[in-house]
């Protein structure tokens, strides 16, 4: 049973950075496992096939155990790079040809993990970045943690584009949301996500990032939100079946 019905208003994701026909993806998963399996399913859904075996393969470590990235940003919590670095490598010696790595947060640490492998590795917030540039934004809103938000993640390269970044007065009700779906509650996460979006946009966002997985689960993709787990897996498919 799907975990919730998809939008077919989407963003398209720009082309990927290299590619690697016929290969295998390297799903750095667990953050969280939930988000990691909707990943999954959005790997499906956006892949045009007419077979099973037309379908991108795809190695997942979906490891619960990788410590709090938010905790890891701002409040010196542990550290996940040796969690992510071990993963990456079982993910090499697993052949896999190229990663994904369906977190947000975790991008903070992106380049520990391609410091790690030889294997090229996808970056869902260049590629969301690289779609609202081309679309011609001026303001977008931006739903993510504390700690994606603190470290500028969206921010700082939107700036580079000339956009401006619009973000919640309160970054309580996200935190609460995200980690509410984290526990499996789904209901609440999805009405506090949607009114703080409009909040963001009657604050001057053309359009809202939905920048945390675990709020992907919820919230659908549309002309006023865009979906950065869905631009990761369009671009997944894009780099394996060019």
């Amino acid at each position: 049973m799907s975990l919730r019905v998809q939008s077919d208003d989407h963003w398209p994701a720009p082309p990927p950075p290299t590619t690697v026909p016929g290969g295998t993806l390297g799903v750095l998963g667990g953050m969280g496992p939930l988000a990691t399996a909707y990943f999954m399913e959005t790997l499906v859904r956006v892949t045009s096939v007419t077979s099973d075996q037309e379908h991108v393969p795809a190695v997942v470590i979906n490891d619960p155990t990788i410590p709090d990235r938010t905790a890891a940003i701002i409040d010196d919590g542990p550290s996940p790079v040796t969690h992510l670095r071990n993963n990456t490598r079982r993910l090499e010696r697993a052949g896999t040809d190229l990663l994904a790595m369906p977190c947000n947060s975790a991008h903070y640490f992106l380049d520990d993990v391609r410091a790690a492998t030889s294997l090229p590795a996808l970056d869902m917030i260049d590629a969301t970045v690289d779609t609202l540039a081309a679309s011609g934004v001026s303001t977008v809103g931006l739903l993510a943690t504390s700690g994606a938000i603190a470290a500028g993640l969206y921010q700082d390269p939107l700036a580079s584009e000339g956009i401006d970044v619009v973000t919640p007065t309160a970054e309580e009700p996200i935190m609460d949301a995200i980690y509410a779906i984290k526990r499996g509650h789904l209901e609440q996460p999805a009405v506090d996500g949607e009114r703080v979006a409009a909040e963001l946009q009657a604050n001057g966002a053309e359009v809202v990032i939905i920048g945390c997985t675990e709020l992907s689960i919820v919230l659908d993709e549309s002309a006023a939100l865009v979906d950065p787990l869905r631009v990761l897996a369009e671009q997944s498919v894009a780099a394996l079946r060019p």
